[in-house]
């Protein structure tokens, strides 16, 4: 089973200027004009598209119908026709950068669609807009809202509109009939239910260690385990470059996330390890950091790392609108335990829709040892006592369409020098129309105005040559690479192969000069 990327022709430098909005540019950095519509990951259930869509090579997961896939279960597919994980068809030409609304009817992934999908409301439901200066009803449908006054489907921000409302507060004004309450009460009830919370509980892991490395994703078969002695997690020797430990030392082994940063030393009574970074999860001693720093962090492990958590945060739910147009932007979403903020409540449950769009282009891929449901944890940033599924970092990244999600990527930052994507894909009324490539260029563009350095994608071995000819990726060879990555808990799967692809060089502090804790 391959992961299908379909090929879409690079921007032009006039191009990237119409779509991506100047919020997202660093003036200091030009944008990168070969870029992928990186794609990523894995083994799964993903959906079909026909041959006669013009394909791009199959993209980044390690998944083929050939390998001996062994720590993901997949359902079966036809291997007689090509699939795709990022869902991007290819459109030789458009004439516009952005698409104009689809014809055809189709499951929109909105707010709404989401609420009907979990039958929190019936499709037909009657609305009206409370408090605005025109008295305005509809009824939900195909995840929008069919209204009175012009029987068209439109969005709740359209449909406020209509009500002649400038309160730009939709879901606190839109009253459901049946549930007499507004759609805001409703979203909030929802996230507190049980199932919505056990999407989002933290996975304890009972296990005293791993079975599966947390650098390859492969099992004991493929090398000689070494265990840390702080947490659960499992590497295979070759792949964490430890060579000339002794087997009477392996108690004491520490891996990288539960030793010190800087200095590879572990939690003693005399120098604990105080510092637990809240944005690479890596932990130090408040001894180890710079006389400069000190008096600055007291949760974070570096000012760069603070800088990035600090922007990262202060983005969630944000709506970037894309070149002054106000029916496409782009947002940073982050599941938050919240129960009341408008803020939060919005950004939540567009999480929830986003995952409808994961689902179906992925469907379900499922850690064969735990049970966990990847993509889900991934978008729900789920917790975990088990590292390698400790999703806590992760951000995701979407287009809109008015308040329709029409692409999303999930992107974990590991500080200023590496964030990794697993997952990208593009609703498949939206394909064909350059949407993912335009997502890419937004998400790269923000990491260039963090400074991170490196953006990492497990591929398919298959689209290998095409991420490298094409978009600048390269395989990770350079054994000084290779170990860096490995002191950093990189979401990956059996028979992936690695890639990278620079995005900003600081000659003040190449990625490296943290090395991952193997022999002392």
């Amino acid at each position: 089973m391959g992961n299908m990327i379909m090929e879409t022709t690079p921007l032009s430098v006039n191009e990237i200027a119409t779509i991506v909005p100047e919020t997202s540019i660093n003036p200091d950095q030009s944008l990168p004009i070969e870029t992928a519509p990186s794609s990523m990951n894995e083994t799964s259930n993903v959906q079909q598209t026909s041959h006669n869509q013009e394909h791009e090579t199959p993209s980044a997961t390690a998944g083929n119908a050939s390998m001996n896939v062994t720590d993901i279960d997949v359902p079966e597919i036809n291997n007689n026709q090509e699939h795709s994980l990022t869902m991007e068809t290819t459109s030789s030409s458009i004439p516009e950068p952005l698409p104009r609304q689809p014809t055809i009817k189709h499951n929109k992934k909105t707010i709404l669609a989401w609420l009907t999908a979990c039958k929190e409301i019936d499709e037909g439901t009657q609305v009206r807009y409370h408090d605005g200066e025109k008295p305005i009803t509809g009824r939900i449908f195909n995840g929008a809202i069919l209204c009175s006054c012009c029987d068209e489907e439109i969005s709740v921000w359209k449909f406020e509109k209509h009500a002649q409302s400038e309160d730009i507060q939709p879901y606190k004004r839109i009253l459901v009939a049946t549930r007499k309450s507004v759609l805001q009460n409703i979203l909030i009830s929802k996230w507190l239910k049980e199932d919505e919370q056990k999407r989002r509980d933290m996975f304890m892991y009972a296990p005293i260690h791993d079975i599966v490395c947390l650098v390859c994703g492969k099992g004991e078969d493929e090398g000689e385990f070494i265990n840390c002695t702080n947490c659960p997690s499992t590497y295979h020797r070759s792949c964490a470059f430890i060579q000339g430990f002794s087997q009477e030392n392996d108690d004491h082994w520490l891996c990288s996330y539960c030793s010190c940063k800087y200095c590879k030393g572990g939690h003693e009574e005399e120098y604990p390890l105080d510092i637990l970074c809240r944005q690479c999860n890596k932990k130090c001693h408040w001894m180890c950091l710079n006389k400069s720093e000190k008096d600055l962090l007291r949760t974070h492990c570096s000012v760069s790392c603070k800088e990035i958590d600090e922007k990262l945060k202060g983005s969630i739910g944000i709506q970037n609108n894309i070149n002054g147009n106000e029916s496409y932007s782009w947002r940073v979403l982050q599941q938050m335990d919240t129960k009341s903020e408008d803020h939060y409540v919005i950004s939540n449950s567009k999480v929830a829709a986003t995952c409808m769009l994961m689902e179906e282009a992925f469907g379900m891929i499922t850690d064969k040892h735990t049970g966990v449901n990847v993509v889900q944890s991934v978008l729900y940033n789920r917790r975990s006592n088990l590292r390698r599924l400790d999703f806590r970092r992760c951000y995701t990244f979407i287009i809109e369409e008015d308040d329709a999600i029409i692409a999303a990527a999930t992107v974990r930052f590991h500080g200023k020098g590496l964030a990794e994507m697993p997952f990208i894909a593009t609703d498949e009324a939206y394909r064909g129309k350059r949407i993912c490539h335009l997502l890419m260029e937004i998400i790269e563009s923000f990491l260039q105005s963090l400074e991170v350095e490196r953006l990492t994608i497990p591929s398919n071995p298959q689209t290998v040559e095409m991420w490298k000819q094409k978009y600048s990726f390269s395989v990770v060879n350079d054994k000084k690479l290779k170990k860096d990555m490995v002191s950093y808990n990189l979401l990956m799967f059996p028979g992936a192969i690695r890639l990278s692809k620079r995005l900003f060089l600081d000659l003040n502090e190449p990625f490296g000069n943290v090395e991952p804790n193997t022999v002392n």
